[in-house]
């Protein structure tokens, strides 16, 4: 049974955990050079306060066919993505 509100607290748990000053320069320097601003941060809490339980359900036959078939994939964004096409047998969209 899937606990959405453990799910979703350790995962902003993981987002806003506190970080040591040199953790913290350590994540803007990498949010820098990979041009992350702080609307992008706050875009993907607000995606992760919103997903459902059904969003997460949505995915399930997906991911059940990946571990049947132990596949190894990637998650990213999808400009990096396309653009390393070619290291990837299959790419496959799992947002709208």
């Amino acid at each position: 049974m899937l606990n959405m509100k453990r799910t979703l607290g350790a995962t902003i748990g993981e987002l806003d955990k506190p970080l040591t000053p040199a953790e913290k320069a350590a994540a803007a320097t990498r949010n820098f050079i990979a041009h992350v601003t702080q609307a992008d941060l706050q875009k993907t809490r607000d995606e992760v306060l919103a997903t459902t339980a059904a969003d997460l359900r949505a995915y399930s036959a997906l991911m059940k066919r990946a571990m049947e078939q132990h596949c190894l994939c990637a998650l990213g964004g999808e400009e990096k993505i396309q653009e390393d096409r070619s290291l990837f047998k299959t790419v496959i969209r799992m947002t709208k």
